[in-house]
């Protein structure tokens, strides 16, 4: 910890260090709390933050998905329309060809 705590340049007075070499290190943990909340804090603002982010992005984005899914029902309706005109043309057809070949024998 110590060493972490020199590498960045941070003074943590949480932090006791031997006195002489048959001491021992110790940690005051009351001196973590502060940091720990504050950190807590701003993870949770961050998540916040990103959640609604997210939230207007998926919104968006079900909205196209609506949008298009309205005109592929749209074509999907004028597609079948077409087709059963279509139908009703190839039997008027048929039915010209059948009685005209009955007309002929």
């Amino acid at each position: 910890m110590e060493a972490a705590a020199e590498k960045v340049g941070y003074e943590f007075s949480g932090l006791g260090k031997p006195k002489n070499e048959h001491d021992i290190y110790s940690l005051g943990y009351a001196s973590f709390v502060v940091p720990l909340v504050k950190g807590m804090q701003e993870l949770n603002d961050s998540l916040k933050f990103n959640v609604q982010i997210l939230k207007s992005e998926n919104e968006k984005a079900l909205q196209e998905l609506n949008a298009r899914n309205e005109e592929q029902q749209k074509t999907i309706m004028d597609l079948q329309t077409e087709l059963k005109n279509l139908k009703i043309t190839v039997d008027d057809l048929t039915k010209q060809i059948n009685g005209g070949t009955k007309n002929s024998k």
